[in-house]
């Protein structure tokens, strides 16, 4: 374990207009996190429900009061039936007079939002300051996409070392003086 004071550490933060002394409550990777988290989510749901045989989440009622061990051997047999993709094909026989599945969950359908996925890789893009052209094919033209280059750098990467630039300067360089 090493233990460091401030002085021997080069340390710098973006501005948060919400914040006036201290490190900032929000941040561009925060806001990146974020809409990157959810795309996450969205993925694991739909590979959690293909390993579970694409099998919606569902309740199974029953009319009246059942004794444990019933519940407990119905809970076991469903189980068994929804086990995941080597039971996809499999053929049950039960007695639907008296065990009603009610779905209780979403499917895939709901996540093939082709808009929500856009979304979400915008954001993260927008968060970064990185011009969406740059990321994706869909340019209008040869100069958009060159004039979306120029912005990045002009507008992102150029700021972005000159502020690395000044905290070295003031932290690092000119204690001794270099700059």
């Amino acid at each position: 374990r090493v233990q460091l004071s401030p002085k021997d550490l080069c340390y710098f933060w973006k501005p948060d207009p919400f914040v006036e002394i201290g490190p900032p409550l929000s941040s561009p990777v925060k806001a990146a996190m974020a809409a990157a988290g959810v795309s996450m989510n969205v993925n694991k749901f739909a590979e959690a429900f293909f390993a579970r045989g694409a099998v919606k989440t569902t309740l199974l009622t029953v009319a009246g009061a059942v004794a444990p061990q019933e519940r407990e051997r119905l809970e076991s047999w469903w189980a068994r039936v929804a086990q995941g993709v080597k039971n996809a094909f499999a053929s049950k026989i039960v007695n639907a007079d008296k065990v009603v599945p009610v779905v209780i969950g979403e499917g895939l359908s709901e996540l093939s939002n082709q808009q929500l996925s856009t979304d979400l890789r915008e954001q993260v893009s927008t968060a970064l300051g990185i011009p969406h052209s740059v990321l994706f094919s869909n340019a209008a033209n040869y100069a958009t996409s060159t004039q979306d280059d120029l912005h990045l750098y002009n507008k992102t990467i150029v700021p972005e070392c000159r502020f690395i630039e000044s905290v070295l300067n003031r932290q690092a360089f000119e204690p001794m003086g270099l700059r």
